[in-house]
């Protein structure tokens, strides 16, 4: 099942179009090292759940559909596990 999720993961990512243009880092006086790519990229993503409520709305579902998921994995494979002897 974890295979099988990877592999669909996989495939979504690799169907997504290439939005990011490559450029230099943003270096400036007072910055560390990576830390305006860090700045940008959070400002971008923010900016864009803003202009996409729908796009917040999906991840939220994912994200329960996962945690759900995980608690049905873990009730019904629970005294599975007992039966077995493990976990004893």
């Amino acid at each position: 099942m974890s295979a099988a999720s990877a592999a669909a993961s996989l495939g979504c990512v690799l169907a997504l179009p290439r939005r990011a243009a490559p450029g230099p880092p943003a270096e400036g006086p007072g910055r560390r090292r990576g830390q305006g790519i860090r700045r940008d990229g959070t400002a971008r993503a923010l900016r864009t759940l803003r202009g996409s409520p729908a796009l917040a709305l999906l991840m939220v579902q994912g994200m329960a559909v996962f945690t759900l998921a995980r608690l049905c994995q873990v009730n019904l494979f629970q005294p599975v596990l007992l039966h077995h002897g493990v976990g004893d």
